[in-house]
């Protein structure tokens, strides 16, 4: 099933720019550090961000230092992590983005090639 706040789209098209923030990843990110690093930077994550996958989720829970409500994390390719931590990453951005309820200060959309829709559909639906 895909997750509700997962899109794939190659032709990125984003609501109401006022109240839109919109973090690009780099592409040709090749290790969980980098890609943790890359996030920080792009979404600019505050200072005590502990660069691991537990401060990751939290931090993709608060977005307290960034005013526009729809907060968009936009992907040009997907990550090349082995498919363990590429899945932990996943199910990461599936349950933050599924977790901001209706009415809450944000709401967090995640944007992928469409070229990678089986792909992380399948990780995501692994054992």
């Amino acid at each position: 099933m895909e997750p509700k706040n997962f899109f794939f789209n190659d032709d990125i098209q984003l609501d109401d720019a006022e109240n839109t923030f919109a973090g690009h990843l780099p592409k040709d990110i090749h290790s969980a550090i980098k890609l943790l690093e890359s996030i920080e930077i792009a979404l600019r994550f505050p200072s005590y961000f502990g660069c691991n996958w537990n401060a990751l989720y939290d931090c993709l829970r608060d977005f307290d230092w960034i005013e526009a409500k729809t907060i968009y994390l936009i992907h040009h390719d997907l990550p090349s992590l082995i498919d363990d931590e590429l899945k932990i990453y996943l199910e990461i951005l599936r349950d933050a983005s599924e977790d901001w309820q209706h009415g809450e200060s944000h709401e967090l959309r995640i944007i992928f090639p469409s070229s990678e829709k089986n792909r992380v559909l399948q990780l995501l639906s692994s054992p």
